[in-house]
């Protein structure tokens, strides 16, 4: 009978002796499963011709961080464009109020109205043509766009996917 408890105990402290040697053991532990991750492909509010890419593949990114940039020399040559015809329709504006001419006058101010959000809405192109990052996560398909550099990507295109 005591051989029987004495045989039990060192079962026990065997056990007790595998689980406190299990608990100490520092590399780490091996599973296998599935990783499930937001996939957020990214584009531009502007298209145009891509001029940098700032992030590199696998690169972990910050919310609100620039990934890319779009050319805005031609709409800078069209914002030019805009204000010069919104000076000149201001311009006649006033000399047809001066020569008491009210129907040119109108006219000339709807066109200097038209000019001002054309210069409006570029400005605001200008200010989008970069491609930022939603979330904070990791850079996919950066190698891909780096590739297209030069090349025209369209309004809302997928150019880059951050997970």
């Amino acid at each position: 009978m005591t051989q029987r408890i004495a045989a039990g105990l060192i079962a026990v402290a065997l056990l007790m002796g595998l689980l406190f040697y299990s608990q100490m053991r520092v590399e780490p532990l091996k599973v296998s499963g599935y990783v499930e991750a937001d996939e957020i492909r990214v584009g531009s509010r502007v298209g145009g011709r891509v001029k940098a890419v700032h992030c590199q593949e696998g690169q972990a990114v910050k919310a609100a961080q620039v990934l890319a940039r779009y050319q805005t020399r031609d709409l800078q040559l069209q914002l030019g464009q805009y204000e010069q015809e919104r000076e000149r329709s201001l311009l006649e504006s006033d000399t047809a109020l001066a020569n008491g001419n009210e129907s040119q006058m109108q006219i000339s101010r709807l066109n200097a109205d038209k000019a001002n959000f054309m210069v409006d809405k570029l400005l605001t192109d200008i200010e989008h043509a970069e491609i930022r990052a939603p979330v904070d996560g990791s850079v996919l398909g950066a190698q891909t766009v780096s590739t297209r550099l030069c090349e025209i990507l369209k309004i809302g295109e997928p150019a880059l996917q951050v997970v």
